[in-house]
């Protein structure tokens, strides 16, 4: 090798010991080592004329080679000859701040556990746990191993994903180092929070009572009479009503209303939910039942419901099985947890809603007649707005109020044009959807305003044939037809706008028109809708 060869060559030395992290060495053809410099680019000299038997072989073979560090074999040495020299890197003090790393971590993880209220593992690049512990500083079970540690040690980029021992629980895995990761999870803090919520379900006191229902109507005090005169019995209700009626306030209000007052209320909303997960909710189960089921078991809403009211809202949407196991409920008054097979006593009264005719689906095969002869013992039609339209006056007012407290804003009357505009509506989605139109125009309003007026309402918020006429009345041609031709398109319009308004459910639009079901349908096809 040429002398500027050789001096490039020792330049080079100290740079590729603090690069690499460890130490680089330069040995001659008898493997004796000439110079050394460690991670900090130090000369150093107590290793001179000693014998690097890695570097030797390497020369020997012709080819770099790479095997543990001469002087600490947790260490990895590479050795590349370069004619009659050999340069010798090794990753010594890289290991070290790994360990050193490590050890910190170890006293660390109890503290880390503590804190995000779980457990904390640190990971090898294989993904195996070397060493585990949870929130009490407790050392746990390690040896398994973890495909995700391996990925993100392999990505070098943090993973999040739930945790595989509780699908409640989040877990994160981070990468410390190209050899180690740490894998922390929630778990100890979710499943807290699980039975916290199951408390709360248990001791949830209801908050409306039949005072808090507004409306002056006959429909509606006739409707409230009869709620106050069920509140009594002991029997299970099914209460008939669109959406947006106030069917859950109803039956909070019967509740509070009964003798189970002061027990628990639980609510499930049959349509929000997949059957599976629905089941479990209702029926509880016990532990290994299923995969991801709580260890130890699970009480359903029926358990937690003892001695209380369950509510069953949109029971037209729970799954045929699950109609046939509610049936066994509601006539053994006892439950048997999914997995379990010891039955569970209960009292629990039943409240259902639907927004559908069960009869009509009993009809079709998909809702059971015997559960709904069940379930209808006693049952409350609950009006629409559009049959109670003397109340909106009260519920805006009461909405006004409600918002102007949110929003801080000062509205305290309403334009009498913007009330005769509100009972043109026909209101598809009743009393949440006024709410929701109160909301919205409470926000338009100035800061300032004392006075709802038209403009802060929806742009949609005027009766259909109004809007049906003047949409007509604008279309070019429109003055040129007969009086029979003019009404026809106006009748189209309005069929139009109410069949969109009402998604295309005739039933409603028929009711909303005052039309026979047949008439509607004839009329449809005469205008091609």
């Amino acid at each position: 090798m040429k002398e500027g060869q050789i001096k490039i060559l020792l330049d080079a030395l100290p740079l590729i010991a603090m690069v690499s992290g460890g130490y680089a060495t330069i040995v001659d053809h008898t493997g004796k080592m000439l110079i050394n410099y460690d991670q900090n680019g130090k000369e150093l000299h107590g290793y001179v004329g000693q014998t690097h038997e890695l570097a030797l072989q390497s020369l020997k073979e012709g080819r770099p080679l790479m095997g543990p560090a001469q002087y600490d074999h947790n260490c990895t040495a590479w050795a590349i000859p370069f004619e009659d020299f050999v340069v010798v890197n090794t990753d010594t003090q890289r290991i070290k701040n790994e360990q050193n790393l490590k050890a910190a971590l170890t006293k660390a993880m109890p503290l880390i556990a503590r804190f995000v209220g779980g457990k904390v593992s640190l990971c090898d690049k294989d993904g195996f746990r070397l060493i585990s512990c949870d929130a009490e500083g407790n050392t746990l079970h390690i040896g398994d191993s973890s495909a995700e540690a391996r990925k993100a040690i392999a990505n070098k980029e943090p993973i999040f994903g739930t945790s595989t021992i509780n699908p409640n629980a989040q877990v994160v895995y981070i990468p410390l180092s190209s050899n180690c990761c740490l894998a922390i999870n929630n778990e100890v803090t979710a499943e807290k929070n699980i039975q916290l919520l199951e408390e709360v379900k248990k001791l949830q006191q209801t908050k409306y009572n039949f005072s808090d229902i507004i409306g002056q109507s006959q429909i509606m005090q006739e409707t409230i009479a009869q709620a106050k005169n069920m509140a009594a019995s002991r029997s299970t209700i099914l209460l008939y009503g669109e959406t947006g009626t106030g069917k859950e306030v109803f039956a909070q209000a019967i509740h509070n209303g009964s003798s189970r007052k002061g027990h628990p209320f639980v609510a499930l909303n049959c349509a929000a939910l997949p059957a599976n997960l629905i089941e479990s909710q209702l029926f509880g189960h016990v532990d290994g039942a299923f995969t991801g089921a709580k260890r130890g078991g699970a009480a359903g809403y029926f358990e937690q419901a003892d001695g209380g009211t369950i509510f069953l809202d949109e029971i037209s949407e729970m799954n045929v099985h699950l109609q046939s196991k509610l049936l066994r409920v509601l006539q053994e008054r006892e439950v048997t947890r999914i997995g379990g097979e010891k039955p569970i006593k209960i009292s629990v009264r039943i409240i259902a809603s639907t927004n559908k005719d069960l009869l009509e689906l009993v009809k079709k095969n998909r809702f059971r007649e015997d559960l709904y002869y069940r379930l209808n013992v006693i049952h409350l039609n609950i009006p629409s707005l559009r049959q109670r339209k003397d109340d909106i006056p009260f519920l805006v007012r009461h909405f006004i109020q409600k918002h102007n407290l949110h929003m801080g804003k000062y509205v305290d009357a309403v334009d009498p044009t913007v009330l005769e505009m509100l009972a043109k509506h026909q209101w598809p989605g009743n009393v949440r959807e006024l709410e929701n139109c109160i909301e919205y125009a409470i926000n338009i309003a100035e800061p300032a305003a004392r006075i709802l007026l038209p403009h802060h309402l929806p742009a949609n918020y005027s009766a259909a044939r109004a809007s049906a006429i003047r949409a007509y009345k604008k279309s070019p041609g429109s003055k040129n037809l007969s009086l029979d031709s003019q009404l026809e398109e106006i009748e189209k319009e309005i069929l139009k706008e109410e069949l969109e308004a009402c998604k295309y459910k005739t039933a409603l639009v028929a009711e909303r028109l005052n039309l026979s079901i047949s008439t509607l349908w004839r009329k449809m096809k005469k205008y091609q809708l």
